[in-house]
């Protein structure tokens, strides 16, 4: 994710035209949606980047959104910041029209994170959301965060020079005007599961699985086997220094495991979709064990040195000068530090 835990509670934006939980009491009737003609030819709030005929991922405003469609169905991972996810749900439906309509049918969350969890309230009313069972307890408990997300959509969308912005600003005043009034069971994922569930969104096999604590205690990788499609959720952030929630379990040693359990379902030709950062393939996911494996040996070498973790906050990390977040750096320093050198 781009944003650390303090930004993701405050930022967010956007409509909710798309609301529809029958278990919510924010905007009462959901109004009649335009056609699906007529919303393809609106300029869209998020980038839509197919990826192959039936797959499309959806870029920004938190963490990447993969849809893919079968047979009229169409599965969605993971729903970003609480603000957007009403548009979010509109333009996934309209994104998905080759080769024929789809709708939605089932909304996977990879990890709890509110950029990849905030969404969901616009489609807990009407369809299956499914997560990792340890996540469930860790979105019921960010009610408040989410909250403050659809509060403070109108002012991102204010300062966004998005063309479809202002068009969303009406709908994401509703939103926040009745963000008081959101449950937690709009929230919660509907379906968990332990280590893997499989299933099928129209005729495609999907296919999940949680290899244990990495990025967090409750990471979850989506497969599509037919398509060769993984998305990693946040176990991977492309070229970026990555975000560590230690709190939720965030570990170097499991985080290099997972992802090389995850790799062993890619070869050279498979499309993978990070949490955070562009579409890319198995060299890509590598190069997060690469990251972890070179910082940890130069926080080693620091600690045998005797260096103190002030100091180690400040290293380089000169083989990753190219990357994004430098903001976050010194956190993954400072939490591979803790790993090697516990408080006693």
């Amino acid at each position: 994710m781009n944003f650390s835990r303090r930004e993701f509670v405050s930022l967010s934006s956007v409509a909710a035209f798309g609301l529809v939980a029958t278990n919510s009491r924010l905007l009462g009737a959901v109004p009649h949606p335009r056609s699906r003609q007529a919303i393809a030819a609106d300029p869209t709030y998020f980038e839509w980047k197919p990826i192959g005929a039936t797959a499309w991922v959806g870029m920004g405003e938190g963490g990447n959104t993969l849809i893919v469609a079968s047979k009229g169905e169409l599965l969605l991972v993971d729903t970003k910041f609480a603000a957007f996810a009403p548009a979010l749900r509109r333009e996934a439906e309209a994104a998905a029209t080759s080769p024929s309509a789809a709708k939605l049918k089932y909304v996977i969350n990879t990890h709890h994170h509110g950029d990849h969890t905030g969404g969901n309230h616009a489609f807990s009313g009407d369809l299956p959301i499914i997560a990792q069972e340890k996540s469930k307890a860790r979105i019921i408990a960010q009610l408040e965060s989410y909250k403050k997300q659809a509060r403070n959509g109108v002012a991102q969308l204010g300062r966004s020079d998005k063309p479809a912005a202002k068009s969303l600003l009406e709908e994401a005043g509703k939103l926040a005007d009745n963000s008081d009034s959101m449950k937690p069971e709009q929230f919660a994922p509907t379906k968990t599961f332990d280590k893997d569930h499989e299933f099928k969104t129209g005729e495609q096999n999907i296919m999940l699985h949680h290899y244990g604590a990495g990025h967090t205690d409750n990471d979850a990788v989506v497969h599509v086997p037919s398509l060769n499609i993984l998305a990693t959720g946040d176990l991977l952030f492309h070229a970026m220094h990555p975000y560590m929630d230690v709190g939720a379990g965030s570990n170097s040693t499991g985080w290099i495991a997972s992802c090389r359990k995850a790799a062993e379902l890619c070869n050279d030709k498979t499309i993978v979709v990070p949490g955070h950062g562009a579409i890319t393939d198995k060299a890509g996911l590598l190069k997060q064990i690469t990251y972890f494996e070179t910082v940890l040996a130069a926080v080693k070498h620091a600690v045998e040195a005797g260096t103190s973790k002030q100091d180690v906050l400040k290293l380089p990390l000169d083989e990753f000068k190219d990357y994004g977040a430098t903001e976050r750096r010194g956190m993954v320093l400072g939490a591979l530090f803790d790993e090697l050198k516990p408080a006693k």
